[in-house]
């Protein structure tokens, strides 16, 4: 939008100080181009926008216009609307994160892993369920094992999926692990059930994981 008169700049520095200062207090300016009736039409909508944001009526669901102007038989507003996703997330940020969820690590039917939704920050490291309760669901392959994991090591090369150094995804972090075997494929001997064996494989930082 291009200016038509800079010098009356001055008086909306001036309001515009004066909403800042006094919030209290609801100022809006109005700036059409000229008094011709050209376009008269777009002139009456922005100072019938006028009208309304300095009405008297209390419940007002709508951002307040507090600068209207017309140019070329358009209405303009310096409008910034709120993102919700956004601001929500700068207030977990500053209360120390979303809320904490409780839950038996062990006990809960679903793979519980360590994953990230954004490379580069340690911060961003959370566990999360992989899917709803499965546990009567989760199917383990002929030649697979699933071991319910108590101790996970951790190694450079989690640091650098973390911090996004390399390409691989979050879903490989904790190559190393221990605990007890609780279910076997149909190749597999149903001896080892039961057996505690160190794991070596992807996704370890979890309450459990399932290989070959």
């Amino acid at each position: 939008m291009r200016p038509t008169a800079p010098l009356k700049a001055v008086a909306h520095g001036i309001f515009r100080t004066v909403r800042a200062e006094v919030p209290m207090i609801r100022i809006v300016t109005v700036d059409v181009e000229s008094a011709t009736t050209e376009n008269m039409d777009t002139k009456l909508i922005a100072i019938n926008m006028a009208l309304r944001q300095v009405s008297p009526v209390k419940d007002i669901q709508l951002p307040i216009e507090c600068e209207i102007a017309e140019r070329d038989g358009l209405v303009h507003v310096s409008r910034v609307w709120p993102d919700a996703g956004v601001n929500r997330r700068k207030v977990e940020d500053n209360t120390g994160g979303a809320p904490l969820i409780m839950t038996n690590f062990h006990g809960s039917g679903s793979t519980i892993r360590l994953v990230t939704n954004r490379s580069g920050s340690l911060e961003e490291l959370h566990f999360a369920a992989q899917g709803p309760d499965e546990s009567q669901d989760r199917v383990v392959r002929p030649d697979d094992v699933e071991v319910e994991l108590f101790a996970s090591g951790c190694n450079s090369k989690d640091l650098d999926v973390a911090m996004g150094y390399c390409s691989r995804g979050s879903d490989c972090l904790g190559l190393e692990g221990a605990g007890v075997v609780i279910r076997v494929g149909d190749s597999v001997s149903t001896r080892f059930v039961g057996q505690r064996v160190a794991v070596f494989g992807q996704g370890c930082f979890a309450n459990r994981v399932t290989i070959p």
